[in-house]
């Protein structure tokens, strides 16, 4: 419930505050002028829309124009009323450019594709580099040649080619 766009917690809150400032006995007479003051506003809404409609109604013009105040709900009912037929356009239109945008991702998605596994066959028959340990230990050029010596002098010399005397 909303009146003047208070809901009820905010109203609630309004009349404690206006009893503490206040006092009880003013507050009911300030709430009872307050609705003598809505009553007589909304009766001369309800007069001043007759005596319009029946202007309108005498020129020919096909107006209907309500008999109570405007509220915000009214409003935003009456504006959704008139927008109707142009939401159904925009919603359709809508959907169609979500389905080509599906449309558009779905073969973005196949080209990428597409180009990763070329990329991938190319990758398969390079050569493939020897990337060092992930520790940060790189084995000395020596050792690799050197598998099981117990020593690179030793192995220097055992490698090192002989000449006959």
């Amino acid at each position: 419930m909303e009146i003047f766009g208070v809901g009820g917690v905010e109203l609630l809150l309004i009349i404690v505050i206006a009893m503490v400032v206040a006092g009880p006995k003013r507050v009911v007479q300030w709430a009872y002028h307050a609705g003598k003051f809505f009553a007589r506003v909304r009766k001369i809404w309800g007069e001043m829309m007759m005596v319009i409609q029946k202007e309108m109604n005498d020129a020919g013009m096909n107006v209907e124009l309500p008999k109570t105040p405007p509220t915000r709900q009214n409003i935003s009912q009456a504006t959704r009323n008139l927008m109707k037929p142009y939401m159904k356009e925009l919603d359709e239109a809508q959907k169609d450019i979500e389905r080509n945008l599906d449309e558009v991702q779905r073969e973005m998605a196949i080209k990428e594709n597409v180009k990763l596994s070329g990329q991938i066959k190319q990758n398969a028959s390079a050569p493939q580099p020897i990337e060092p340990p992930q520790n940060g230990y790189t084995p000395p050029a020596e050792s690799l040649t050197t598998f099981g010596t117990w020593s690179t002098a030793s192995s220097a010399e055992e490698s090192a080619p002989t000449e006959p005397k």
